[in-house]
């Protein structure tokens, strides 16, 4: 489901002034999503070339950590989606 939509947001602002904020861990094994507003209700994992490499759903959560161990090194594109369908984008390069 998630792999198919385009983000509505990528500045993590939604109208009621909720942010909904991506943090992204240092490990090369996973991706720390977690935001301090709605709950993440899914996410969308980009290569550098703009494919999906990894996507899901999220039961309503305020904090997740995505395995990524099986993704080889480089840069990607990480979207989280908030309940509200927001999406916020960060960058993460996995060593």
């Amino acid at each position: 489901m998630f792999a198919q939509q385009a983000p509505n947001n990528t500045n993590g602002n939604n109208n009621n002034g909720t942010v909904v904020g991506i943090r992204i861990g240092n490990t090369s094994s996973k991706v720390d999503l977690s935001s301090d507003g709605e709950a993440i209700a899914g996410y969308i994992i980009y290569n550098n070339s703009g494919n999906v490499v990894r996507s899901g759903s999220l039961s309503l959560t305020y904090h997740a950590l995505i395995d990524v161990s099986s993704l080889p090194s480089g840069a990607y594109y990480v979207v989280a989606i908030a309940e509200s369908g927001e999406a916020v984008a960060d960058t993460y390069f996995k060593q």
